[in-house]
């Protein structure tokens, strides 16, 4: 199990940066299809991908959490979220090592989770279910499949819509964390 586990890691991570990716550039297409009248036969199938995808990232990141907290027990939450003090101490360390002493944390160069990294992994993780949650409830009321009134879905979309913006910012970090990770040395913390 403990070797199976890693694989299974990284492939629904991988499955969800894909789903997040092309959820982003389906977005940026639809709304410039809806801007040349030419092209406007494609924004309602762009419009159908996205909720359907939508719900695809919506069962792979239930499934990642699951597993998260099946291996990861008790010590799953203090170690995405800082729900203790000693959590809001390793996130302090973190930032005065990355902005004060201008070196990688420990913690970001032995990929362990908890402190900064942790948080920014338990917030995005926070984001993308909030996003495709609620973007899925939409497309099942405007179905009539919650047995909801349709309007329903117009209410929880201003909420996608709004939060959405969000995951361009999280992306973008996602990707300076990872980056900062590979490049420094995991011998020593290199100054940049």
């Amino acid at each position: 199990m403990s070797q199976i586990t890693p694989k299974i890691n990284k492939i629904l991570h991988g499955l969800m940066a894909l789903g997040v990716i092309f959820q982003l550039l389906m977005i940026e297409f639809r709304e410039l299809v809806g801007h040349h009248s030419a092209w406007s036969i494609y924004r309602e199938p762009a419009i159908r991908l996205h909720q359907y995808v939508g719900i695809f990232i919506f069962v792979i990141i239930i499934i990642y959490l699951t597993q998260k907290i099946i291996i990861l027990k008790a010590s799953f939450f203090t170690r995405f979220y800082p729900l203790t003090k000693k959590s809001w101490i390793k996130i302090g360390e973190d930032i005065f090592c990355l902005i004060i002493q201008r070196k990688l944390p420990i913690r970001i160069q032995e990929n362990a989770l908890g402190g900064l990294s942790g948080l920014v992994q338990g917030l995005g993780l926070l984001l993308v279910l909030f996003l495709s949650g609620v973007g899925s409830l939409a497309m099942l009321s405007w179905h009539g499949l919650l047995g909801v009134p349709a309007n329903w879905g117009d209410n929880l979309l201003i909420a996608h819509q709004f939060f959405g913006g969000l995951i361009w910012w999280y992306l973008g970090g996602h990707i300076g964390m990872a980056l900062l990770h590979k490049i420094t040395p995991k011998k020593f913390q290199k100054e940049f």
